[in-house]
């Protein structure tokens, strides 16, 4: 059977710049973007039920569950 391997954007140095004001921030890689304008984002969908503080990834939840 043929495997087909996926293939990473072709990286355009300092090519994805932020949007947000104020930001000068560039990437190489729409992802790597993607990633960091998650910093300037209020949202924080995975909160711990003890202590009610927010994080952006699931595995950041985890990381943080194991303090308590």
């Amino acid at each position: 059977s043929a495997t087909k391997k996926r293939r990473r954007e072709p990286k355009i140095l300092a090519g994805y710049h932020c949007s947000f004001t104020g930001c000068d921030k560039a990437f190489d890689h729409q992802g790597e973007l993607t990633k960091h304008e998650k910093v300037h984002s209020t949202d924080r969908p995975h909160v711990c039920v003890p202590c009610g503080k927010g994080f952006f990834y699931p595995k950041d939840l985890r990381r943080h569950e194991r303090t308590h």
